[in-house]
């Protein structure tokens, strides 16, 4: 008998369909460590999770308890993530090894790095996001960002930059899964706000 995925329509007998979902609870584990590690993006889960907290996180986003934590489990085996219990609190938590920080540029390319180009192209990037209150937690991470960047903040949830971030606002979609919620907008002009960008910027007039 063939099962078949209402999900995603596929044979989940097929081998290579069974490695891409192993390869997808990895991914989801180091995902949250790098975050909260902050070696690519402001930490949703505190400075150094425990495995409660991250099985919580991951339940929210649908992934089964016991394969999770059987992608735990090769995560360690392979030197990828390490555990260290903590005096005061007792409390055992998640860290991130070097293997696993390399692990984490691979699945994600490279780490966010914005370089502004030696002339500008007359073009401002505006970064708009509209993310629900019940997803505090991230919408804040994603303003944080967004600051370390060296964006400019021009409201609470619209900042600007003067050079190409296509690279950088794509990876923030697909990190924190907001391809609806992060909008990446050219203008030539800011409007009124123009001349505090300028100045933030240190661009002539």
């Amino acid at each position: 008998m063939v099962v078949i995925s209402m999900k995603t329509f596929r044979n989940t007998t097929d081998p290579a369909y069974k490695k891409e979902k192993r390869q997808l609870y990895a991914a989801c584990i180091i995902k949250l460590l790098a975050g909260a590690a902050g070696i690519a993006v402001a930490s949703s889960l505190g400075p150094a999770p425990t495995w409660n907290m991250i099985a919580r996180y991951a339940k929210t986003a649908g992934y089964e308890h016991k394969k999770l934590r059987q992608a735990l489990r090769r995560l360690e085996r392979r030197g990828l993530v390490r555990r260290r219990r903590k005096r005061d609190d007792g409390n055992e938590y998640l860290l991130l090894a070097k293997a696993g920080e390399r692990e984490f540029f691979r699945y994600y390319r490279r780490p966010l790095i914005l370089k502004a180009p030696d002339k500008w192209d007359g073009f401002w990037r505006i970064i708009v996001f509209d993310i629900t209150e019940d997803k505090k937690r991230i919408r804040d991470a994603v303003r944080r960002h967004l600051k370390r960047l060296g964006f400019y903040r021009l409201q609470k949830s619209v900042f600007v930059v003067p050079c190409p971030c296509d690279e950088e606002i794509n990876f923030l979609r697909n990190f924190y899964e907001g391809e609806s919620e992060i909008c990446l907008v050219t203008a030539i002009s800011l409007g009124s706000k123009e001349i505090e960008a300028r100045k933030y910027f240190h661009m002539h007039a």
